[in-house]
């Protein structure tokens, strides 16, 4: 077959590979070399209402290598906010073909090679419920760099169950004993696919040679046939002992013979709900067009051509969420390619980072990285550094990613060749102390490096929950409790820790109590007369310590029990030491202890740590650095210092006097200043979403809406919030984050 070329170009990188269309043949067949490649995969993490039955979409993807072929894996669940996986409960079927960008984007343009996924020789496939799928395309030759798209139909329509059948019992031509039989029909539909069970039609028989007479349903608009089930009343539990196989409509079943095991459950099957809102899991952006915040990069555009035939086309305006592929891989020419698995929660998930693409689903630091983009806005022209699969999620915890409730995303994530665990400020936040999270860290890294996957843990930020000046300097910021930035300076130690365990001599352990910190504030060396938990500086083995007060020793139970104890690997951790009564007020609370080994240590030579931490983060003195506590303050002066003009609404600003370029301050922030109507809008910093000549737009609602006349400033923190990073931070992390090391 000979393979289809986007340009002349291409001639000496197809040489690179491969002779011939024979090598590439024999490549194909012995389905080796399937990779992983960049693209902007979908998380599937909502669910669709129930308006939208079908619908047709596209992605873009740019190979970050030489590809022989195209293969987009498809899920059919969705991953709710705050962890967990959902089987979503219809059946949907999908199609899809790979297109191949010539010189222009349209679709109708004879330039633009197409080509169809292939389900197995099908053009289409059913997804069950919780299940997943691919489609390869036919050979082709795509080189690194080159942008092509995905296109996918999905369908997730409500099929009609058929009406319980009409039978008729006869003492005759079977073998039936004398009973009552519950006899229920469906329909069948390509790919074995069925509906659920009609109602059931209750017949009865007598002597011992009886038979019923099914007659077949009326058909139904591409279904191939039915298929009948019976069970007999009264048995603990439904038996449906008919094999009857698929029947062609118009002809009768006559069940004359029960089969005596329980050969066909009727709820075993594959099935497409009946009688539920339809409804099918989505998760991506998409943007096309020529409008504020559009970018003309072909993802999600449409024209008069819609090569799949039907569905709801994506329109060239900024859409929320489209169906596609939760991976991609190409074939590539000699070896599997590096690719990377990001996982984590709503920071790697791209909260905050809307200058990449202009808006809040893709971006971050992350997906910067891996497509080799760490300018502001989205640059067409970048080769990917990787490939990747996009599987984070806002509000998850790494307990949560290590279960079975993430048990399809961890299936993705196993086609890669690394795996980037983001984890930890929610674990942190949900009240875990570092020795548990440690815990949790390993298990999830014991699972991936088992699989001879490279495994990267990045250190955990700061989190700044209040700011007087929108996050501007350092002094303005404000800690949610030392407690928990204790434990994740902990365990932000452990992770960067070289070598075993290692003898602590006596430290001043810190006090950890609720409360606002500030950077002025000394967050070590004792307690206020409240505090109770005390934590070390590094996780320790349990028996080792010695706790002293004031100079003197203290025992276990007698004055204190472990903080964070938990057991890993055989061995019992703490993280720290609850006291049964708090020292005194000023008291000199020490320990001495032997500290757990290194996270690289535990972990096995897969697994590293990325220090994103570092990119952002510095101490109250402002010098740069893995747990200084804090949000590195703003880069440079405000851009812009004006007054709001005309009406603003809850998800804009306006400014009647500015004459600014489309998007021209996309990804930037602002902060208002000053509002004598309504003084609470004070404070407030909201992300740039889109912009035009007078008017700022952002993904997100004010909570106080500010008035004409308010003063605001346009900036560039390092963070949105005190937990996310912005534009900027994801700027900087990206640059300092060697994807191509964690592959």
């Amino acid at each position: 077959m000979d393979v289809v070329t986007l340009s002349a170009a291409q001639a000496d990188a197809k040489r690179k590979v491969a002779a011939s269309d024979v090598a590439r043949a024999t490549l194909i067949a012995a389905d080796g070399g399937w990779s992983v490649v960049s693209s902007r995969s979908v998380r599937l993490t909502t669910s669709r209402g129930s308006s939208i039955i079908q619908q047709t979409s596209r992605i873009e993807c740019v190979a970050n290598t030489d590809i022989y072929a195209v293969e987009a894996i498809y899920g059919n669940w969705y991953a709710s906010t705050y962890g967990g996986e959902n089987p979503f409960p219809n059946a949907i079927q999908v199609r899809g073909e790979v297109q191949l960008k010539g010189s222009t984007i349209n679709e109708a343009s004879s330039g633009n090679p197409v080509l169809p996924l292939s389900f197995g020789g099908r053009d289409s496939e059913w997804i069950r419920s919780g299940g997943k799928t691919s489609g390869r395309s036919a050979p082709v030759f795509i080189a690194a760099g080159t942008r092509f798209f995905i296109k996918t139909h999905v369908s997730a329509c409500v099929l009609a169950v058929p009406s319980a059948p009409a039978c008729a019992g006869s003492t005759s031509g079977g073998t039936l004993a004398a009973g009552t039989w519950t006899i229920s029909v469906s329909y069948v539909y390509p790919n074995n696919m069925e509906t659920a069970g009609s109602a059931t039609t209750a017949t009865g028989t007598t002597g011992s040679t009886s038979s019923i007479t099914v007659t077949a349903p009326t058909a139904a608009t591409g279904a191939i046939g039915y298929r009948v089930y019976a069970s007999a009343v009264g048995t603990a539990s439904p038996q449906y002992q008919t094999d009857s196989g698929v029947l062609p409509f118009g002809t009768n079943y006559v069940f004359a013979t029960a089969v005596a095991t329980n050969v066909d459950v009727l709820a075993a099957r594959p099935r497409v709900t009946g009688g539920v809102a339809a409804s099918f899991p989505v998760g991506i952006a998409t943007l096309g067009g020529s409008g504020m915040g559009a970018s003309n990069n072909g993802e999600g555009y449409t024209d008069s051509a819609d090569r799949l035939s039907e569905g709801i086309p994506v329109g060239g305006a900024f859409l929320p969420s489209a169906y596609g592929p939760v991976a991609v891989r190409g074939l590539t020419p000699a070896a599997i390619v590096g690719s990377l698995a990001i996982t984590g929660d709503s920071i790697e998930s791209v909260t905050g980072d809307n200058g990449f693409m202009g808006n809040t689903t893709t971006g971050g630091f992350l997906i910067r990285a891996v497509l080799n983009q760490t300018s502001r806005l989205y640059d067409i022209t970048k080769v990917p550094a990787v490939g990747h699969t996009h599987l984070s999620l806002p509000g998850e915890r790494g307990d949560q990613f290590s279960t079975s409730s993430a048990q399809r995303r961890r299936s993705i994530a196993a086609l890669c060749t690394g795996v980037y665990d983001g984890y930890g400020t929610n674990d942190l936040a949900n009240g875990s102390a570092a020795s548990v999270v440690m815990g949790t860290i390993l298990a999830n890294a014991a699972r991936a490096t088992s699989q001879k996957q490279k495994y990267t843990k990045s250190t955990i930020f700061p989190k700044a929950t209040g700011s007087s000046d929108g996050w501007s300097t350092i002094a303005g910021q404000l800690q949610l409790s030392r407690q928990q930035e204790a434990n994740r300076r902990q365990l932000n130690t452990w992770l960067l820790k070289a070598g075993g365990q290692s003898a602590v001599a006596a430290e001043n352990m810190l006090g950890v109590y609720a409360g606002n910190a500030t950077p002025a504030s000394v967050v070590a060396n004792g307690g206020d007369g409240t505090a109770v938990v005390f934590i070390t500086t590094q996780p320790f083995v349990q028996g080792t310590e010695t706790i002293r007060v004031a100079g003197a020793i203290k025992a276990l139970t007698t004055d204190y029990t472990y903080s964070g104890a938990v057991t890993i690997g055989g061995v019992a951790y703490a993280s720290g030491v609850g006291f049964l009564s708090a020292p005194a007020n000023g008291a000199t609370v020490t320990a001495a202890y032997t500290a757990a080994a290194g996270f690289k240590s535990l972990a096995g030579p897969l697994a590293s740590v990325h220090d994103a931490a570092a990119a952002v983060e510095v101490n109250a003195a402002g010098v740069a650095g893995t747990n200084g506590g804090w949000w590195a303050p703003a880069a440079g002066s405000p851009l812009v210092t004006s007054t709001s003009t005309g009406s603003n609404t809850a998800t804009t600003l306006n400014d009647t006097a500015q004459a600014w370029t489309q998007d021209q301050w996309r990804g930037y922030c602002v902060l208002i200043t000053a509002d004598a109507t309504t003084p609470a809008s004070v404070g407030q910093v909201m992300n740039v979403q889109r912009s035009s000549a007078t008017q700022l737009l952002f993904g997100a609602s004010w909570a106080a809406t500010p008035s004409s006349g308010a003063t605001y400033i346009i900036y560039r923190p390092k963070t949105i919030d005190g937990t996310h990073p912005s534009t900027d931070g994801a700027m900087d992390i990206a640059a300092a984050t060697p994807v191509t090391t964690m592959v």
